[in-house]
């Protein structure tokens, strides 16, 4: 039982500011993720970080295979 006349004012301003730091959260892990894959998936692919494959095939430069 609130104490206080503005209790229920700054128990409100609390219960959003907990949703929109969750909210924040959830949506930083999923940015995460998802930076996480397309690392991952470079890797597999033999790309560096601006996404240019190395040929497989060392003369391809050469013979523009």
């Amino acid at each position: 039982r609130a104490k206080l006349p503005d209790t229920g004012a700054s128990r409100t301003a609390c219960c959003y500011f907990a949703k929109n730091v969750m909210k924040f959260l959830r949506e930083l892990l999923y940015a995460l993720i998802l930076m996480i894959r397309k690392m991952e998936i470079s890797v597999l692919n033999n790309e560096n970080y601006y996404g240019i494959g190395y040929p497989h095939n060392k003369y391809a430069l050469l013979t523009g295979v």
